[in-house]
């Protein structure tokens, strides 16, 4: 019985906090002017992306070697438990190299839909 009136107390005050706050309403006009003085903000600034494009594209290089380096010492040691197991623990293990099999689909897909968007978007 307490925790239900409690629960009510709490509610009651959420709902008087939330209606409590006044609201302002935003025309048009106005919302299209901070609008405009925001893109005025960022029209004199100028970005050097080829410096950007090969800082980001040295980073990805070394996560995907480290990624590699990784999944391939983990296919190793998968392995060579699958061949010194017995046949219950190979049919564990199977699906333990699925995931891994999924996890090098995603380290290596993470670089080509990196570089798929940058085309995209080097274009634009």
């Amino acid at each position: 019985m307490k925790t239900k009136i409690f629960k009510l107390l709490i509610v009651v005050i959420i709902l008087g906090i939330a209606f409590s706050v006044p609201a302002r309403a935003a025309t048009l006009t106005s919302m299209a002017g901070k609008a405009k003085t925001f893109l005025s903000k960022g029209a004199g600034a100028d970005i050097n992306t080829s410096k950007l494009e090969t800082e980001f594209a040295d980073l990805g290089a070394i996560l995907t070697t480290i990624g590699a380096g990784i999944l391939l010492i983990a296919t190793a040691y998968m392995g060579i438990r699958y061949f010194m197991a017995n046949p219950e623990e190979q049919a564990r293990l199977k699906t333990q190299l699925v995931g891994l099999a999924v996890s090098a689909v995603v380290v290596f897909g993470a670089v080509s839909i990196w570089r798929l968007t940058v085309g995209i978007f080097k274009d634009m």
